[in-house]
């Protein structure tokens, strides 16, 4: 292997280093690094025992190997920090949402930060009191106009039994002051 080295580097007017790999007669396996000096017409062989090179690399197995499970745990550690900070508290808005549109208007997103999630809980709960607000005026102009309506009808059904203007004029009086709490 190395004669053949030393051809190829021969027949170059300025040959480069050629690195060549063999077994040694004793059965060690060997790396060697050629050089042929065209000056001199000589050549210079460097070899090393493959088990002095790659020793020390062996000896870096169980740290890289540590390295490598510290890096993965690390990993875990950002992945399960992330999950803490970003989607445990963006569930925790999507459940109060969902309970908030079931029909439960006293759900309210707790504010615990100053991001963009505790923003999106400070809206929320902006959104939700503007709304059970807006829900509860509509409840009382509801009951109100409700009330009004039966009034209406309670008036409707005394005059179509009173039998003349005056006892119709009192039925009807009579029924608006119970109503509606009107002292005339």
């Amino acid at each position: 292997a190395i004669m053949k080295a030393f051809d190829r580097a021969m027949s170059e007017a300025t040959p480069p280093p050629i690195a060549t790999h063999y077994a040694a007669a004793n059965g060690y396996n060997i790396l060697a690094q050629t050089e042929w000096l065209p000056p001199v017409q000589a050549g210079v062989v460097l070899e090393l025992h493959e088990d002095v090179i790659f020793a020390q690399l062996n000896s870096l197995a169980p740290f890289t190997l540590a390295l490598f499970s510290l890096s993965l745990l690390g990993m875990g550690l950002i992945i399960w920090a992330g999950t803490n900070r970003v989607i445990k508290p963006l569930r925790a808005l999507s459940s109060i949402a969902q309970k908030y549109a079931q029909g439960d208007w006293s759900q309210r997103a707790p504010v615990k930060t100053k991001d963009e999630i505790g923003l999106l809980a400070f809206s929320f709960n902006n959104m939700a009191d503007d709304l059970s607000g807006l829900y509860h005026s509509l409840e009382q102009k509801v009951d109100e106009r409700t009330r009004q309506i039966r009034t209406a009808s309670e008036v409707a059904q005394s005059v179509i039994g009173a039998t003349s203007l005056d006892e119709l004029l009192n039925k009807t009086a009579a029924v608006l002051v119970e109503r509606f709490s009107f002292y005339h």
